[in-house]
């Protein structure tokens, strides 16, 4: 198994181990991702802080116009465009203590770059996602969303809108995404590095969802993936 895992990896030139395998499962859910979002300061050269992916998802999104591919929860409910802020761990979820400081201001500077909603909002906006780790109106609805080994249930209790996702429920996702959606998700000659990589693990797992789990904690997870 692990000569097999070294000769699928070989040549992927991954840059971002479980970065990269959390921003293919949010495109996978039809979100519009930026990685490695720099939050920059108002003075001076040096990042503020970063976001390891940004993601937008619209409430009309449909991939196929007949029999559309489901997308996972929460994303399949959402009936407002949905601004995704991603926090990647290998081990379990955690929150990046500086969104969460008040004094930092971390996320008012975030979603003001990003620009979803009106300039005079930001400040109550930020501050209900530092106390609750999500936010919705009739516009909008903002998420947290922590990607980790496994949830974390202090941190759910501290943030109640907090999106928890594991590894094993991102895993499975997009092996019933590769499976269920073959013909579609096939020819990968035009994904990058590494979702050329991912469906050529699946490939490589003949059908078996337990040896594609374990080719991509393998490869995306270990602690030098």
């Amino acid at each position: 198994m692990l000569a097999l895992q070294t000769n699928l990896a070989q040549g992927s030139n991954m840059s971002h181990g479980s970065e990269a395998l959390a921003l293919w499962y949010l495109r996978l859910n039809g979100c519009l991702c930026i990685p490695n979002f720099i939050v920059h300061p108002d003075f001076g050269s040096n990042p503020y802080s970063d976001i390891d992916t940004i993601g937008i998802r619209f409430p009309y999104r449909a991939e196929l116009s007949e029999n559309p591919m489901p997308d996972d929860q929460p994303f399949a409910s959402m009936k407002v465009p949905y601004l995704v802020l991603a926090e990647v761990k290998r081990g379990g979820t955690k929150v990046n203590a500086t969104w969460l400081d008040n004094a930092s201001l971390t996320l008012d500077r975030t979603i003001r770059s990003v620009g979803i909603v009106l300039p005079g909002d930001v400040p109550k906006i930020a501050d209900i996602l530092r106390k609750r780790g999500g936010y919705s109106d009739q516009r909008i609805e903002i998420a947290i969303v922590s990607f980790g080994s496994k949830a974390n249930s202090g941190l759910q209790t501290h943030l109640p809108q907090l999106v928890q996702k594991s590894w094993d429920e991102v895993i499975k996702f997009v092996f019933n995404r590769f499976s269920a959606y073959d013909d579609q998700k096939s020819d990968v000659s035009q994904w990058d590095q590494d979702g050329r990589l991912l469906r050529k693990q699946f490939d490589a797992a003949q059908g078996d969802v337990a040896k594609f789990q374990y080719l991509v904690k393998d490869t995306w997870l270990s602690p030098t993936g």
